[in-house]
């Protein structure tokens, strides 16, 4: 394990960066990576589903290895795909020295990308056949633009809470505003930059509690 793959595992499994409920029960962790987060939120008690999901093909391997060295496989369920605004095939950046949780999806082709699958959030929910999800964790390096705001209110009404890192390639407040309109309320938002943090939405009807300490940078 390199020193970014410990720095996360200390963030998710030390710091508590996204809060798992004893009630959830259908957990979909969308930008994988290794594994830390799925393999956090499945050790928990209440022995949720966990769908985790990552489509760079060798950093999927090594979700998949951990899974199964871990004796999870029957809990965590792996997917090799991205999320897009649509349905396709999309680029992403392949060069070595990129830490696994730091690619990114990119337009152009070349000799330091790959291609891989792409779904909506809403065929990647139709594909898992998914009604209703308690907890959506995404960290897809910006891509989460694009795909929330590409997401209608059938789709996010599935959801119940999504635990968010939104990047600084797209200002957050349009973000912010779109998941607004589609029923959410921001009940806590850590800051760590500009158009930079991790937030987490709640469903209204499932109750909210604003965190007063979160600030615009």
């Amino acid at each position: 394990m390199d020193r970014p793959d410990l720095v996360t595992t200390w963030i998710i499994f030390l710091r508590d960066e996204y809060v798992v409920r004893p009630d959830d029960r259908v957990i979909v962790d969308c930008g994988a990576n290794i594994g830390t987060f799925a393999l956090y939120a499945a050790s928990l008690s209440g022995e949720p589903r966990v769908v985790a999901v990552e489509p760079y093909p060798a950093t999927f391997r090594q979700l998949r290895d951990n899974v199964e060295l871990n004796g999870l496989d029957g809990r965590v369920s792996c997917v090799a795909v991205a999320l897009s605004a649509s349905d396709g095939d999309v680029n992403m950046y392949a060069a070595p020295e990129v830490p696994s949780h730091a690619r990114q999806v990119i337009r152009p082709s070349g000799p330091d990308t790959v291609s891989v699958p792409a779904v909506s959030l809403l065929s990647l929910f139709r594909k898992l056949g998914l009604e209703t999800v308690d907890l959506l964790k995404m960290d897809i390096e910006g891509s989460e633009h694009s795909v929330l705001i590409h997401a209608d209110r059938n789709t996010l009404g599935r959801v119940k809470r999504i635990a968010l890192e939104y990047h600084p390639n797209h200002p957050k407040r349009p973000l912010f505003d779109h998941m607004a309109s589609m029923g959410f309320v921001v009940q806590h938002d850590r800051v760590l930059g500009r158009d930079y943090g991790v937030a987490e939405f709640v469903r209204r009807e499932h109750g909210f509690c604003v965190d007063a300490s979160a600030q615009e940078l």
